[in-house]
């Protein structure tokens, strides 16, 4: 769990778990077809979902690409 609060200086602290990483600087924009946009869309923690969804997606090719080198 990320944890982030302001220090004495009203600077911004981010704390990671052992074994998290950090977020990227920019969000990921893309469009999608409107059925599945709007399946997304009416998901309550859509955000979280699709973040899990991606890193799944991405860990999975990335792992296959490593093990056919």
């Amino acid at each position: 769990m990320v944890k982030k609060y302001q220090n004495e200086r009203g600077q911004w602290i981010t704390e990671l778990e052992p074994g998290e990483e950090p977020m990227g600087e920019t969000a990921l924009c893309v469009k999608l077809p409107k059925s599945i946009d709007d399946y997304i869309r009416n998901k309550q923690n859509r955000s979280e979902w699709m973040r899990q969804v991606l890193v799944a997606a991405a860990r999975g090719e990335m792992e296959s690409h490593n093990q056919s080198d």
